[in-house]
């Protein structure tokens, strides 16, 4: 998603894996997920969904880990509490919860091989016995996002059903993918959205992951001039002085 939006974004956040500043919003996110990955590892130990009292200390649990996070504790609990009201009856015991995939090949059209990572954050098993993986979202809900935001969501859940495709011999090859949004819409109703993707979604993000590496490999991606953007802005300014443009470099002028 970063090298479709920007290749620069792809350069410094996947490639060089440049650090950023924190922001409230992400580590809200964080916290929410923290304790929605502790609440479901209860429920898989024990064997079933488990009460509102057990995700309270999972998200006092996730707080004791990460003290930076008690600045949201009110808000994060608000939310969560509802989302969790609204969502607990529909709940499956999760058969993996905050699955690693660590590398699954992918061959280059010259025979080289790139190795593909993912998180998942859930995967479960319908009532027919179908495999569906789960991402959880903060923030917008997917009726109030953009058409650009949108698209982002389904290539997520296309390289989700790359990865699960061949990782560990196709076992978690899913029917759907869910993305379940912990914080209501503007009209303050949760919501969830579900893909199923089809094989010719799976070819053309291999042809756009060939096209990520072949402007990588051909050293192509730091020749071509971008647009500057409110995510590229700073990105391109370092990377003038990285080319010994120093008269671009506004980034340090503050």
């Amino acid at each position: 998603n970063n090298f479709v939006e920007s290749p620069i974004l792809y350069f410094f956040r996947n490639l060089i894996h440049l650090p950023e500043a924190k922001t409230a919003h992400l580590d809200f996110g964080n916290l929410i997920h923290g304790a929605l990955e502790n609440y479901f590892n209860e429920c898989k130990k024990k064997g079933g969904i488990l009460k509102k009292d057990v995700l309270k200390k999972s998200f006092e649990k996730t707080l004791e880990a990460y003290p930076a996070y008690r600045e949201f504790e009110e808000r994060g609990w608000e939310f969560i509490t509802e989302y969790f009201k609204e969502r607990q009856k529909s709940f499956d015991v999760p058969l993996e919860n905050e699955f690693r995939i660590p590398a699954v090949p992918f061959e280059l059209r010259d025979g080289q091989i790139l190795n593909l990572t993912g998180v998942m954050d859930k995967i479960t098993r319908d009532k027919e016995g179908n495999i569906v993986v789960w991402d959880y979202k903060t923030g917008k809900a997917y009726s109030d996002m953009s058409k650009d935001r949108k698209e982002k969501i389904r290539r997520q859940a296309t390289f989700y059903k790359l990865l699960l495709r061949h990782a560990y011999s196709g076992r978690y090859d899913f029917h759907k993918a869910v993305f379940d949004f912990i914080e209501p819409n503007s009209k303050g109703e949760f919501e969830r959205a579900e893909f199923e993707i089809s094989p010719s979604e799976v070819d053309d993000l291999r042809d756009l992951i060939q096209e990520l590496a072949d402007t990588v490999l051909s050293g192509e991606l730091l020749k071509t001039e971008y647009k500057k953007t409110d995510k590229t802005k700073d990105y391109l300014e370092l990377l003038d002085l990285i080319n010994g443009d120093p008269e671009q470099g506004e980034l340090f002028d503050k």
